[in-house]
């Protein structure tokens, strides 16, 4: 029997990453329905079906998306983008209760890793090493010798909003103009992401650290992985201590051997594709997991310095497809 997975989000890099992740194995039989709200989503062209959803900031989102997986028996989702985890999350007890199982971290961990400026404070509790960091109100105390700083907001995803600033004027001018607002002591170093998977018992199975070696746009275009065992044993740490579970990444940076976590997302990164690659199919063992599988940690193993180098590709389709799903849009708001 197939098992039936939605991926939703499915025009961003991550959710054609989890969608080609599933696709592209032979392992388990799985069909596989991508959803977004915009009809013309990449990883439409990649899934046996697709969704127009709601917006996600639309009232009845949720409602949609659990009203379709139970007239579809749908038996996992996966939520990919931020601004819908905690939702997701929230509502988790609403799909278990119809057999649906959600690929998400607990509600108290999203929100946790949402809220830099808690995360940081956490961190510190389990001496785990963050950069040095300060609220709006503490902008006095920012003399010219800990210049230069970093200005980001206190919620937010990936590199939206962040500057760098080298004098007191910059300073005042960004925590202004950007909302609850942190202060960050600015790191110099080599930049990673780390992905990692969790049992069920939130004990580690798998933890791929990658170099983020070219950046655009807050994305890795290239990158390759690292068997670094420093970073595997601080990602062992950050799970722990920040109760991290059943999947997420860590972006750290190492600077004169110190290992800085720069921030926790409790969700899939943009670049799982290079994971997957390596050997390590984050996605595909969530399934296993949930089909209640034992996945023995010690088989698990990836490729070190596997280069990945990131590249457009157009996908074409007819204006008679993009009409229909404009239609099947406006239905189904």
């Amino acid at each position: 029997m197939k098992t039936k997975v939605l991926v939703t989000c499915a025009g961003s890099a991550p959710g054609v990453g989890v969608i080609q992740a599933l696709k592209n194995q032979s392992e388990i039989e799985i069909e596989i329905v991508a959803s977004d709200s915009n009809p013309m989503s990449a990883g439409f062209f990649f899934s046996d079906g697709s969704l127009v959803t709601p917006t996600i900031n639309h009232p009845n989102f949720i409602s949609f998306i659990l009203d379709f997986c139970k007239k579809e028996k749908i038996n996992i989702v996966f939520p990919i983008l931020d601004e819908e985890l905690q939702l997701f999350a929230d509502n988790q007890a609403q799909f278990l209760s119809n057999k649906i199982h959600l690929v998400t971290c607990s509600s108290e961990a999203v929100r946790l890793a949402n809220d830099k400026y808690k995360t940081c404070e956490l961190c510190k509790q389990h001496n785990i090493l963050v950069p040095d960091t300060y609220l709006k109100e503490d902008i006095d105390l920012m003399s010219d010798e800990k210049f230069p700083l970093i200005v980001k907001p206190r919620y937010g995803r990936g590199s939206v909003n962040v500057f760098k600033v080298t004098n007191k004027d910059e300073l005042n001018f960004f925590v202004n103009y950007i909302p609850d607002s942190i202060i960050q002591k600015y790191i110099q170093g080599t930049e990673y992401t780390i992905d990692f998977l969790t049992d069920e018992d939130s004990l580690p199975l798998a933890i791929v650290p990658r170099e983020r070696i070219e950046i655009k746009a807050g994305m890795s275009v290239k990158g390759k992985t690292v068997k670094d065992f420093s970073l595997i044993k601080f990602a062992e740490k950050v799970i722990s201590g920040l109760r991290l579970s059943p999947r997420g990444n860590i972006q750290c940076m190492v600077s004169d051997g110190n290992i800085y976590l720069i921030e926790v997302n409790p969700k899939f990164s943009a670049t799982i594709s290079l994971t997957v690659a390596a050997g390590v199919n984050i996605p595909l063992y969530l399934v296993k997991i949930l089909l209640g599988q034992k996945i023995d940690k010690r088989l698990i193993e990836f490729e070190d310095g596997l280069c990945m180098i990131r590249i457009w590709k157009e996908l074409f389709c007819s204006e008679k497809l993009n009409k229909n799903n404009e239609k099947q849009k406006e239905i189904k708001r």
